[in-house]
């Protein structure tokens, strides 16, 4: 059985592979890309790496979180480039950000830890007849705790064994269901033949039922069915 500082640093070189991967891969002509390390723990700010041109005014700037599975991308924050414009959150980005300052592009992630670390893309949306920019920035983190590392592993391991325990007892109870349903169409059969089978002379029963002419002892009369 695997000791749990060996699963800690598999797990961390693990981790390091995919985002190197995901640096490296993705990026076209109209981007740029540029690497950047954090220490666990302290805010981190991400330079926007798209190259604006000169004497053309941006309509927005797009924060997203890209997905090693490109070309996924998910929102983290946006915000028009109009006076007393404010910054919308993604709701699907789930930790705080906020740019630098009001006129800054810069992405500020506080308090950053591991799964913090990846790819980020900085959009910039150009108005009509113009060309639209981007930038992206790899994250790393490093000076995460082993306990924190070893926490993550366990916990997907955990959620991995769940979804297969939900899905084996959703084929059980598929296969009680049918063999119920199989059951009651072999019993349903036979007693529907029963029920319709008409009664034969000899199975014939007499009905006694009682009766009083008010003077003597009760009499019972004879009825065939």
């Amino acid at each position: 059985m695997l000791r749990r500082s060996h699963i800690t640093t598999l797990a961390k070189m693990l981790f390091l592979v995919v985002v190197l991967i995901a640096c490296v891969s993705g990026n076209d002509a109209d981007s740029t890309s540029r690497e950047m390390l954090s220490r666990c723990g302290e805010d981190s700010v991400l330079k926007c790496e798209a190259t604006p041109k000169p004497g053309v005014q941006y309509r927005a700037v797009t924060w997203y979180r890209v997905s090693e599975e490109s070309p996924y991308k998910r929102g983290v924050l946006r915000k028009r480039l109009t006076n007393n414009s404010t910054v919308q959150i993604y709701s699907s980005f789930e930790r705080p950000a906020v740019l630098l300052s009001d006129d800054s592009l810069d992405l500020l992630l506080p308090n950053v830890t591991a799964q913090d670390a990846g790819k980020y893309l900085c959009h910039l949306a150009a108005p009509v007849g113009e060309k639209n920019v981007e930038g992206h920035v790899c994250l790393a983190v490093s000076g995460c705790t082993e306990e924190a590392l070893y926490k993550d592993v366990v916990f997907d391991m955990i959620v991995c064994i769940a979804l297969v325990l939900a899905l084996v007892a959703c084929f059980l109870c598929w296969r009680y269901m049918r063999d119920i349903s199989i059951l009651r169409s072999k019993i349903k059969g036979p007693l529907e033949q029963i029920v319709k089978t008409p009664l034969q002379k000899k199975n014939l029963k007499l009905i006694y039922t009682p009766g009083s002419n008010g003077l003597g002892p009760c009499s019972y009369h004879h009825v065939c069915v």
